[in-house]
């Protein structure tokens, strides 16, 4: 499978700075891109000849016509420094395949969940 096949690029539609550290935006969305809550999407960046890829967890609906993400900026990150600088109307590569197992239907037993976290840990919880 050639890397194309592996992923598509998407335009950024908004970005809202919520700090110098914290930022949310949205990223248009292939119609048949499908992720369960709690799952995250690979964004990546081309980078000379290369890619520059980094998981963020999805904070949109499934059934939302956009994805959106919450990021916290490392000092020195390089996927940070291109996200530091992001704007509407550029671009990022999404890969096709939705990830990770923070499902709900992992914890079929329980009447209560009680979810705890911090900065960008949060974002798994908000779709």
């Amino acid at each position: 499978m050639s890397a194309a096949e592996k992923f598509t690029e998407e335009t950024v539609l908004w970005v809202k700075r919520h700090s110098a550290k914290h930022l949310t935006f949205a990223i248009t969305r292939p119609e048949s891109y499908r992720f369960s809550a709690g799952q995250f999407s690979r964004l990546g960046v081309r980078e000379g000849a290369g890619f520059l890829w980094r998981a963020y967890s999805v904070i949109s609906a499934e059934y939302a016509e956009t994805l959106e993400y919450f990021v916290v900026l490392i000092d020195g990150g390089p996927m940070s420094a291109h996200l530091a600088q992001l704007q509407a109307g550029d671009t990022l590569l999404l890969d096709k395949t939705a990830q990770g197992f923070f499902l709900p239907e992992r914890f079929p037993d329980g009447q209560d969940l009680i979810m705890l976290s911090t900065g960008s840990g949060i974002a798994p919880f908000l779709s």
